[in-house]
């Protein structure tokens, strides 16, 4: 590892992650499915376009080493992100689904997950419905008005 990014705390390149024996990014995707328990196609073409970068995503990524949170509560927590109003990412929602079955989680559990965090799309409502009365409300005060203006003479 060069001195300049030991200083800095960088994660390693591909090559160094790799070692010197050209595995480019089939060791990062055998890591990555070793750490993760799974692979999806979408990180092919980022993996092979930028290897450097898949690398340092995956250290950022990649779950605490001190590991506080049990393998069944970190999927319920993917779940939870996949699912959200602002993400809505179906395969990453599949595959955490799949692991936290396998790891033990129960349907009830996972639709409870689903249920806390659509209330994140109540907002929406929240916002909108305000908005659609004060729009009705000046929708019939005009037409109220054009009701009493007289007819104009032609």
């Amino acid at each position: 590892m060069s001195a300049r990014r030991n200083e800095i705390a960088m994660p390693p390149t591909a090559a160094e992650a790799n070692g010197a024996s050209g595995a480019g990014g089939a060791g990062l995707k055998e890591e990555f499915i070793a750490k993760r328990g799974y692979w999806n196609s979408f990180w092919d073409q980022l993996l092979e376009e930028d290897p450097d970068f898949f690398a340092a995503y995956m250290q950022f990524s990649a779950p605490s080493k001190t590991r506080a949170l049990s393998d069944v509560t970190r999927e319920l927590i993917y779940i939870a992100i996949d699912a959200s109003a602002t993400h809505l990412f179906e395969p990453g929602i599949r595959i955490h689904v799949r692991n936290a079955l396998a790891l033990g989680a129960t349907k009830r559990e996972i639709l409870e997950v689903l249920e806390a965090i659509s209330v994140i799309g109540i907002h929406s409502v929240a916002v909108g419905l305000p908005t659609l009365i004060s729009e009705v409300e000046r929708a019939d005060a005009r037409k109220k008005i054009s009701s009493l203006e007289p007819a104009s003479e032609d």
